[in-house]
């Protein structure tokens, strides 16, 4: 299909700086997602790869040809909408043809593209149905169907699944991953969900005010964090706040205000950590244990604040001396009740230490473990 290339991409909106200086290489047939908080600038950019929006500066690319300011209509892109956006007055067959209607393809043609692409989607013999006989996630698929049948060099949707619930979610994930992978089609996809955006994608950029905060695999932004807004935004973590005691190329040990030593180790190449500097630890919750590991393991006393069984674990808060608890998935078989005195261990693989100084994000970590702020 086609390689995307956004490059310098700026776009304002009065002072407002919606996406700023954007650089950005999307591979062919790759499904890649933009995934933030609303209001950081991942429908803008959508957009301006549709052809929506013209940036104030930058480039689009699509392959080696500049499309920046080619019109949306000579573009041939595909998008699916929040909203569906299906005519309620067409029937299936219709909103689904409209697209090779306005292209002039012969009759027949848009007959046999229309079924085989409603078979495609799982829509098979709906044809004659209006949107008012058809549920959330048929409309979706109608919608899909829709871009798909004009034969796009790109596919974009932005955030296609937030008007459904829960179950159909999940459903539509798997089907959409499933029909961009036979099509092959580049795919950009717009999300405020985060196990919607790791579960779907083959890559991922993490958005902030405008900024791209990272760009990796599923996997790596999940386990990789490079900064503390990407570890505070993908899932959930604990912050442990303390100065570096010791820093040997990627193992790095903290000490909080308290005395504890975590060991844990750094994701980033780049960056020089350097004894006596202000830190933070990320730890996911899953990865806290109550049974004492072989080898190279952190050990936190502390005091079982709260605990809720959801059926697959505990869902534990506990005070280790800080001034905000920390939070745990324990395994269902723990044997724990509030107010007990536990052990809780972790590897030294699973902390991450992430630098404050120079990281925009730093103040409202800080401001959450001082209760200053609400977590969101």
């Amino acid at each position: 299909m086609v390689t995307i290339d956004l490059k310098e991409l700026t776009k304002r909106f009065g002072e407002v700086v919606a996406c700023d200086h954007i650089d950005l290489h999307i591979n062919d047939g790759e499904l890649f997602t933009l995934l933030g908080p609303s209001g950081c600038g991942k429908t803008t950019i959508l957009r301006c790869v549709a052809g929506f929006y013209t940036p104030e500066e930058g480039q689009v690319f699509f392959g080696e040809t500049d499309m920046t300011r080619v019109p949306p209509n000579n573009r041939n892109t595909g998008m699916v909408f929040q909203n569906y956006a299906i005519w309620p007055h067409m029937k299936v067959f219709d909103n689904v043809a409209f697209g090779l209607k306005i292209r002039k393809i012969p009759k027949d043609e848009i007959r046999k593209k229309v079924l085989d692409i409603l078979e495609l989607v799982r829509l098979g013999g709906m044809e004659n149905r209006t949107p008012f006989q058809l549920s959330g996630g048929q409309q979706q698929r109608v919608a899909l169907a829709r871009a798909l049948v004009i034969e796009p060099r790109v596919l974009l949707f932005d955030e296609p699944l937030s008007n459904l619930d829960a179950k159909l979610r999940v459903e539509m994930r798997h089907e959409i991953k499933r029909i961009q992978k036979e099509f092959g089609i580049t795919t950009i996809y717009v999300t405020h969900d985060q196990e919607e955006a790791l579960s779907i994608s083959d890559r991922i950029a993490v958005m902030e005010l405008g900024h791209i905060r990272q760009v990796d695999s599923p996997k790596d932004i999940y386990e990789e964090p490079q900064n503390l807004f990407v570890a505070d935004f993908i899932g959930s973590c604990t912050f442990l706040h303390g100065t570096i005691t010791s820093a040997n190329g990627k193992k790095i040990t903290i000490e909080t205000s308290w005395g504890q030593q975590l060991h844990g180790r750094t994701t980033r190449n780049d960056l020089t950590f350097s004894k006596g500097e202000e830190a933070f630890a990320a730890i996911r919750p899953e990865d806290f244990r109550v049974r004492e590991p072989k080898a190279d393991f952190n050990k936190l006393s502390s005091t079982i604040e709260s605990l809720v069984f959801t059926g697959r674990y505990y869902q534990v808060y506990a005070d280790v001396g800080g001034t905000h608890p920390v939070k745990a998935e324990l395994a269902a078989d723990s044997e724990i009740k509030v107010k007990d005195k536990r052990d809780l261990f972790i590897s030294y693989r699973d902390v991450i230490i992430l630098k404050a100084e120079g990281d925009p994000f730093a103040d409202r970590i800080r401001s959450l473990l001082e209760g200053k702020a609400e977590a969101d």
